[in-house]
């Protein structure tokens, strides 16, 4: 797989230097993903330059160290990771890594099935286009399932990951996901999804169910999520969402001893309650059934805990490098 950087830049960000790198990564087929690569710089000057005046100069990645892949939900693109992606690469020796699936922002679209295993396919491409000699992998919402799936492909290559953090994952395990009302709300979705995006109105929705982020974030989100072609990937996804999590029931990813921390928002609206707790229970259950998996509640927050509790996603990962 290879890599073509459109631009680097040295940055600060509160007291902490960072180093950015915006790169395409090339998958197997010739696609590109648009990835963003933050590290903390411990020689970058007091005058360092701002982020948004990133140049067009070729540059190289970090040296080999731990890498941090975020992986985002449905219909989300990765400066949805914002404050996670610049809290982590604030630990030094951590590259943190957070990209666009095909047809989100600058990313290429994929006109294949967009089953596990090929959005796995994507997420294994940025992955090996960092150097690294230890990975982390995060995963949010649907970027659970996506996560554990490549997880499970790297054990069985002999090379498993240090820690896995799934972030209010979709969970296999809840029965409430192939419940009729959930199906119907989703092919629901699919047919609202291009009309909204097509009349312009997919983006302020963006804004509203994303509205904690920082604004330079929450504008590059909301854009990178609601362009036609982001919300055709979105459909893509969506429709294969009920058969792959069945396929997921029946042949569920083998994680090994892989250390493995569900992180369980357990915060909802009153109309929420019954999925709420039909997630934790799920939640609970799948952990119990890894030899090293733990659950860690997310007390003030409901699903969008990467936003609501960055702290703590960080500190989950920050406890795995650490072991």
């Amino acid at each position: 797989m290879s890599q073509a950087h459109l631009g680097s830049d040295t940055y600060r960000a509160g007291m902490t230097p960072f180093v950015q790198n915006s790169a395409f990564v090339r998958t197997a087929d010739g696609r590109r993903l648009h990835a963003l690569s933050l590290h903390a710089d411990g020689e970058a000057s007091t005058g360092a330059a701002d982020a948004a005046a990133a140049t067009a100069t070729a540059t190289t990645t970090s040296a080999a160290g731990t890498l941090v892949v975020l992986e985002a939900g449905l219909g989300v693109g990765g400066r949805f990771w914002g404050p996670v992606h610049r809290s982590l690469a604030a630990i030094p020796g951590l590259t943190v890594v957070a990209y666009d699936r095909a047809g989100h922002g600058h990313s290429d679209p994929d006109r294949a099935a967009r089953t596990l295993q090929r959005l796995a396919d994507d997420l294994e491409a940025v992955a090996r286009a960092f150097p690294h000699d230890r990975l982390m992998l995060v995963g949010h919402s649907w970027g659970g399932p996506i996560v554990r799936t490549f997880a499970a492909r790297l054990r069985a290559q002999g090379t498993p990951p240090a820690g896995v953090v799934l972030v209010d994952p979709a969970d296999e395990n809840c029965d409430l996901y192939f419940a009729l009302v959930t199906r119907v709300s989703g092919m629901l979705q699919d047919v609202l999804y291009l009309p909204l995006a097509l009349t312009g109105l997919l983006r302020p929705l963006g804004r509203v169910v994303m509205q904690a982020l920082p604004s330079a974030d929450l504008e590059a989100a909301a854009w990178a999520s609601s362009t036609v072609r982001a919300a055709r990937a979105t459909i893509a996804e969506n429709r294969r969402f009920t058969a792959e999590m069945r396929r997921l029931r029946t042949s569920p990813p083998d994680l090994g001893d892989a250390p493995t921390t569900f992180i369980s928002g357990s915060s909802a609206e009153a109309l929420e309650d019954e999925m709420r707790r039909a997630m934790n229970e799920a939640h609970r259950h799948s952990a119990a059934l890894l030899p090293r998996g733990r659950v860690v509640e997310a007390h003030r927050s409901g699903h969008m805990v990467p936003i609501s509790e960055p702290e703590l996603v960080v500190a989950e990962v920050r406890a795995l490098t650490n072991r």
